[in-house]
């Protein structure tokens, strides 16, 4: 039996050194800054055996080869993907490694609900709780029709077990399940999509002919351009993000006027009668 140990890279806060002061001989290890579905050259192949050579171990297994996400799908690009692959391993036999850990996972493809959790010792282990990821699918993620993947019962305890969380520690189970492995070629996040409506009163503003029906007072682009509006400040976000309405590349947005206030009519010297809103009585939203 050989004794080894796994090994993320240069990034890897277990360096070389420590791997062997603990008696390891041999590396379980990958080119964890190579993209998946790209080769393996034999140049990066063996600048990673040397590293580790030089450390008086020894590269015996590779875990792993990443499985491209189009192989997983048989979509997109899946054919390349396969011809890559099989040239990777092709170069690793030609470096003299011969044992390749896979699998076949989509998306997540290593879980765990927590990373810290406490043992008698007083150390931490990563542990799974089953009930855990169900309450993250089905009121977390909120995945669409998650809802038909469970039992009464599961929904049951997975709604028991979400609600008996704080913020904080339903901010620890996301970021916990969404990690993946330490090294991992690729991260992942929770991307939401939702619309905020916004009332205000421009003061400074007139409308003329205004509808009753809102839908026929939808401004123009070139009309929102000149107005004021509001900047939209994420308070509970990390970076404090914030929201520039009106900016194209940034956020979508539509303004339309309320009809709410009296109006009054133009004067004789206008000859098409015009209906006046003032601002501070009609709701831009």
């Amino acid at each position: 039996m050989k004794e080894s140990f796994r090994w993320f890279g240069l990034s890897d806060p277990v360096s070389l050194k420590n791997i062997s002061q603990v008696g390891a001989t041999t590396i379980v290890s990958a080119l964890h800054e190579i993209s998946n579905g790209d080769v393996w050259s034999i140049e990066n192949i063996k600048h990673h055996q040397t590293l580790i050579k030089n450390a008086g171990l020894k590269w015996d297994v590779v875990e792993s080869v990443p499985i491209h996400e189009d192989i997983k799908l048989r979509t997109g690009n899946f054919k390349k993907y396969i011809e890559n692959y099989k040239l990777t391993l092709n170069n690793l036999a030609i470096c003299g490694i011969t044992i390749v850990c896979y699998n076949f996972m989509p998306v997540l493809d290593w879980t765990r609900t927590h990373l810290y959790t406490p043992s008698k010792d007083g150390s931490t282990a990563l542990s799974f709780n089953i009930v855990a990821v169900h309450a993250f699918d089905l009121f977390i993620l909120k995945r669409k029709n998650a809802i038909k993947s469970y039992s009464p019962s599961q929904i049951e305890m997975a709604k028991f077990f979400f609600k008996s969380q704080t913020s904080l520690e339903i901010k620890i189970l996301t970021d916990s399940i969404i990690a993946g492995l330490p090294g991992s070629e690729e991260d992942y996040s929770i991307k939401l999509q939702f619309e905020i409506t916004l009332e205000w009163k421009d003061n400074r503003l007139t409308y003329h002919n205004l509808k009753n029906d809102m839908s026929m007072n939808m401004l123009e682009e070139s009309d929102i351009s000149q107005l004021w509006l509001p900047l939209v400040v994420y308070a509970n976000t990390d970076q404090k993000e914030t929201t520039r309405l009106g900016v194209a590349w940034e956020w979508s947005t539509s303004v339309l006027l309320m009809r709410e206030g009296n109006f009054t009519r133009s004067g004789l010297e206008e000859v098409d009668e015009i209906e006046i809103y003032r601002g501070n009585e009609n709701t831009l939203s």
